[in-house]
């Protein structure tokens, strides 16, 4: 098993799930309240080694800083594939003995494709996305 910092997933969930307008918008909120939780949670499962004055929202407002490189590149990987329109996307349930091309070879081929579609005129909604990732980087 590999554990990581609470602050990759959020970063992740952040950059992958939300446009910048939304983020912008309701990031501080979001930040905020995941950190109460947070605590609430440890506190009710009685987590012996933690205190709540032992990571304070300034330390996780730092280490959020630090993980958002993380929650970016994870996101320019994924976000082409989970904003692409249905039909652009491999058909992986039918591979094998009767398909032209293995799983490997089709999604290879697909991931050729989006890499095309994406130079030569992404989608507003995707490069909109992408657009504003870039710009929170240059802002952190």
């Amino acid at each position: 098993s590999i554990y990581s910092h609470v602050t990759i997933d959020i970063t992740y969930m952040l950059y992958n799930s939300l446009s910048g307008e939304v983020r912008n918008q309701h990031e501080a909120e979001i930040l905020e309240t995941y950190f109460e939780t947070l605590w609430n949670v440890l506190e009710k499962v009685e987590t012996p080694r933690l205190k709540r004055e032992d990571y304070t929202f300034g330390e996780f407002m730092a280490d959020i800083n630090l993980s958002r490189e993380h929650g970016f590149l994870m996101s320019v990987m994924f976000i082409p594939t989970l904003l692409a329109p249905p039909g652009d996307l491999p058909d992986l349930d039918h591979t094998g003995e009767n398909s032209t091309g293995s799983t490997s070879e089709l999604f290879a081929e697909y991931l050729e494709n989006r890499r095309e579609k994406l130079t030569s005129g992404a989608s507003d909604l995707i490069r909109g996305r992408l657009l504003a990732m870039l710009e929170d980087m240059v802002k952190y």
